[in-house]
């Protein structure tokens, strides 16, 4: 599901002729005029948060990898905890429904990059768990106290995920490679610095859920997958 959105540009040009303005300079006894254009004004009187906006986050993802092996009784539950760094480009779209309340919706495409290396687990099986490209749709909603947003997520989430676990005679093996859909839920803050520039702190939870199968030796095994991310991003407003 990919989809790509042109979001039109208007442009305001002020001509101020200079004499004109350094009258008003004088006048008003003030160097800092400039002041007053850094942040758009909505009819509220604060930061305009309506409108469409691209950005892009970076950020550390920890997540947790789960195995169960059915062999003979000797084979439980295992868990890896892979980690690293994860990277994304961001688009979405906000309404104002109060001078308070903001509805939006927002969709990252990017990498988690979250991997653990191959380990021991169980009687001799050998497991790599690999978190690679995702996806997310989700829904936005918060509270603006002027230039700063307040907000919670939650929606729609996909990754790639690859889990290898082969035991000590190759017919123990449990493979999962492909795309997993789940769900994400998160909260985040928001703080526009000037007229175009937002820049944000954000968590998010994914749960990917259970995938089930059987080794060749015909033996069940499942993996559940989740992951967190804690990142950081700007976001350039239309």
């Amino acid at each position: 599901m990919r989809k790509v959105l042109f979001f039109p540009i208007v442009m305001l040009t002020f001509s101020i002729p200079a004499v004109s303005f350094a009258e008003e300079v004088a006048k008003s006894g003030k160097s800092d005029l400039g002041a007053a254009v850094i942040a758009p004004v909505s009819d509220e009187g604060g930061f305009n948060w309506e409108g469409y906006y691209a950005g892009a986050t970076i950020g550390y993802g920890f997540g947790e990898t789960e195995q169960i092996y059915d062999r003979a009784g000797n084979h439980g539950p295992a868990t890896l905890k892979p980690d690293g760094l994860s990277a994304a480009l961001t688009i979405g779209a906000n309404w104002m429904y109060s001078p308070h309340l903001l509805l939006g919706v927002e969709g990252d495409l990017g990498s988690l990059g979250v991997s653990q290396g191959t380990t021991t687990v169980f009687d001799g099986h050998n497991w790599s768990s690999h978190f690679g490209g995702f996806a997310t749709l989700r829904g936005r909603a918060g509270y603006v106290i002027d230039n700063t947003l307040l907000y919670g997520t939650a929606g729609l989430a996909v990754a790639s995920i690859e889990n290898i676990s082969i035991g000590n005679t190759a017919p123990e093996t449990a493979i999962e490679d492909g795309l997993n859909a789940g769900w994400v839920i998160g909260f985040g803050a928001e703080y526009a610095v000037n007229h175009n520039w937002t820049v944000k702190g954000e968590f998010l939870h994914m749960d990917f859920g259970k995938v089930e199968g059987k080794s060749a030796n015909n033996e069940d095994f499942s993996f559940e997958d989740k992951v967190n991310v804690v990142r950081m991003g700007a976001n350039y407003k239309f």
